[in-house]
């Protein structure tokens, strides 16, 4: 689960899942910003389906 950078307190999963576009902290209101990583992983996901749907035609 995300650990905010600026209070150090761990998101419970439906925190994480309801600030997913916005990124603040539930806890503290602290503006978070999404790592290079977390992108990656994130672009990876969302293009999984369309190289298998694109493999099925």
């Amino acid at each position: 689960m995300p650990v905010c950078q600026n209070c150090g307190k761990e998101w419970t999963w439906k925190q994480t899942v309801k600030t997913l576009f916005k990124l603040k902290c539930p806890h503290c209101g602290a503006n978070q910003y999404e790592s290079a990583s977390s992108r990656r992983r994130g672009s990876l996901v969302g293009l999984t389906p369309l190289v298998l749907l694109g493999s099925v035609n």
